[in-house]
């Protein structure tokens, strides 16, 4: 039994010491974070507040939040995902976490490996949340909304890339690209504040070159000629979009107008633009 103790001692004498194998133990004796109970780890970790929170829609697990109250929702620790975010061959844990209604996926809570078990190396969040790694590069994929938009249809969408490096969560690029699906909720938007006769968030919503050619008094004078009665939009095969507008004249009769609009993404203010309205025949 002495010989015994002292082969053991002599085997842990002998391991290396460096900061690069600082968590021996977690590999030594198995506990990875694929073993993890993260119920429990989540529920205790002191970087988080667990909130209590009804179900919602069939959501549950753990409701918690990171300390600034930015990034929260349910946890969803059936849903773990594995993958190597630092290149160094190990392992790190992404645990999706979920709110109701448009919110879809909220977060992300990204655990490293340690010798005191999983540690919490950083937290992502945004709305309609996807992701993927790819070659030890996370790329996350959110909605980007200016925030006239409705819950279902953002303007465009967030594109970080993150690597860990130590302990560390470090973004090496952030974009913001555009949504084709968009253009039809921002010509809605501009008709519709038309009707409000709020004309100032409808002239910014006309691209520089459209304002360049038709001058806020000029524009307003042909914006405010007839009052919208009826409105049909539907997205063309090239992008375009068409608008049949039925208005009605100062003298009370009504006209039928057709619109070919074009739009523009703008990288400035990050939505699309209204670019160029070619009138149609009536149909």
């Amino acid at each position: 039994m002495r010989v015994h103790r002292l082969v053991a001692l002599l085997l842990l004498a002998t391991l290396p010491l460096s900061s690069a194998c600082a968590d021996w133990p977690v590999r030594l004796f198995g506990t990875t974070l694929r073993s993890a109970s993260w119920d429990r780890v989540v529920s205790s970790d002191p970087n988080l507040i667990t909130s209590p929170m009804p179900t919602f829609g069939g959501l549950s697990g753990s409701f918690v939040e990171t300390r600034d109250g930015r990034i929260g929702g349910f946890a969803q620790t059936s849903q773990v995902v594995y993958a190597d975010l630092s290149g160094d061959g190990r392992e790190e844990a992404l645990i999706p976490l979920v709110q109701e209604g448009a919110a879809g996926v909220s977060g992300l809570l990204i655990y490293r490996a340690s010798d005191r078990g999983p540690v919490l190396a950083g937290a992502l969040g945004g709305t309609l949340l996807t992701f993927e790694v790819t070659a030890g590069i996370l790329t996350v994929y959110s909605a980007h909304r200016v925030g006239w938009e409705e819950g279902c249809c953002p303007s465009g969408t967030r594109v970080r890339r993150v690597r860990l490096e130590g302990d560390r969560l470090i973004t090496l690029s952030e974009t913001i690209t555009p949504r084709e699906q968009a253009r039809l909720p921002t010509v809605a938007r501009y008709y519709r504040l038309l009707g409000e006769g709020n004309l100032t968030e409808a002239y910014a919503l006309l691209s520089p070159r459209f304002r360049a050619q038709q001058p806020r008094e000029a524009w307003e004078r042909a914006a405010t000629a007839a009052t919208i009665l009826q409105l049909t939009a539907r997205t063309e095969g090239d992008g375009t979009l068409l608008i049949e507008l039925t208005s009605q004249r100062p003298d009370g009769s009504e006209q039928r107008t057709r619109i070919r609009w074009t739009l523009v993404w703008s990288p400035e203010v990050t939505h699309w633009l209204l670019d160029q309205a070619e009138t149609l025949p009536a149909s």
